[in-house]
């Protein structure tokens, strides 16, 4: 197997891969989310050879309460390629391109029933903060450039675009 691993900027080219990683959206609906990300969001991807093997959604959150920092909005590794540092090496550059934008910090939401991955999570260098719980509030009619009107679903506001992608 080809060892030589490298990260790079996604393209809406990487959907395909990237849809088959997340395994819970085809690859026409990441298309429109990639192209509709607003300003301050990349998404990095890992290619062994010629394919994906990893990628990671990283954003910028910024904060009146404290310095600016960047979400790990999303993160998956190929079965196959888990603890290869395929991970490990997503994590590292999503922390160098959120230090080049200005922040101080990652963070990531997970819930308690991932315990591999919060061992992940410890080993890239995070730390659990607290007894963190999650709440959600669907919103009645939002629109999903992609999809159309919810029915309930939580869906992304789009504040902003990008060419970069």
């Amino acid at each position: 197997m080809n060892t030589q691993l490298r990260v790079r900027r996604a393209t809406v080219a990487d959907a395909p891969a990237i849809a088959y990683l997340l395994d819970a959206v085809d690859p026409p609906t990441l298309v429109a989310r990639m192209r509709s990300l607003p300003e301050g969001h990349a998404v990095l991807v890992a290619e062994r050879g010629a394919g994906v093997v990893g990628f990671i959604h990283v954003a910028v959150d910024p904060s009146l309460s404290g310095d600016d920092r960047a979400q790990v909005a999303g993160l998956a590794v190929a079965a196959e390629d888990r603890r290869s540092g395929v991970g490990a090496l997503l994590v590292d550059e999503a922390a160098a391109w959120a230090r080049e934008h200005g922040c101080h910090g990652l963070w990531l939401g997970s819930s308690g029933r991932h315990e591999a991955a919060h061992r992940f999570y410890r080993a890239t260098g995070f730390t659990a903060v607290d007894d963190h719980v999650e709440f959600r509030r669907p919103i009645a009619g939002a629109v999903d450039a992609t999809t159309g009107p919810s029915r309930g679903a939580v869906t992304p506001v789009v504040v902003r675009t990008t060419p970069s992608i």
